[in-house]
């Protein structure tokens, strides 16, 4: 009879502490705003017209061929890196609609790779569609990632690319959390 009233009172106390986290991880997870994301790009950055963003750009970063627009927009795609050499690769950004964006990856002219996004423009950048991740292997882990991404041409055509990456986890059965951890990510890919 006791060890029934004990498990009734535990259930009682770990429900709503669960829907608090899993509420609590959804709301932090999904808060980023494009606005929030504009603040942190550098680069002044013109007004958005579709055609302006249309148009091939290099994939490299001065020379780091661990950073591309192509990692960058692979990420965004599906919240992981891909192994990727970006050496003598070009990007062409298509938008066929107001609700979509083609990337096309070409290594020495021959097409490699094509990315579908659904995204919107707002204000000044195409947003893209955030990608997120839950794992619930409740009571053991509850997990989240996401990406949040917006792009645009700076004054000389170049495109910008901000990008957030953040992730967190917690335990209910061991009653901890290791907090939200976010990486902002910022860059200029030249037109081609």
């Amino acid at each position: 009879m006791r060890f029934d009233t004990d498990l009734a009172y535990l259930k009682s106390i770990t429900m709503p502490r669960i829907i608090l986290l899993l509420l609590t991880i959804t709301i932090v997870s999904s808060c980023t705003s494009y606005k929030q994301l504009a603040k942190q790009d550098p680069n002044e950055t013109t007004y958005y017209y579709d055609k302006n963003l249309e148009g091939s750009y290099e994939n490299e970063v001065s020379e780091n061929q661990k950073v591309s627009l192509w990692q960058d927009l692979y990420r965004a795609r599906y919240n992981k890196d891909i192994p990727h050499s970006a050496y003598r690769t070009q990007v062409k950004i298509n938008v066929p609609s107001d609700r979509e964006l083609i990337a096309t990856l070409y290594r020495d002219g021959r097409k490699e790779d094509s990315l579908l996004f659904k995204g919107k423009q707002k204000g000044k950048y195409f947003v893209l569609r955030k990608r997120s991740r839950f794992l619930p292997l409740f009571p053991i882990l509850l997990a989240s990632e996401g990406t949040k991404t917006i792009i645009g041409n700076d004054l000389e055509g170049n495109l910008t690319l901000v990008q957030k990456i953040s992730s967190s986890s917690s335990s209910p059965l061991l009653n901890t959390s290791s907090g939200i951890d976010a990486e902002v990510i910022t860059a200029v890919y030249a037109r081609k």
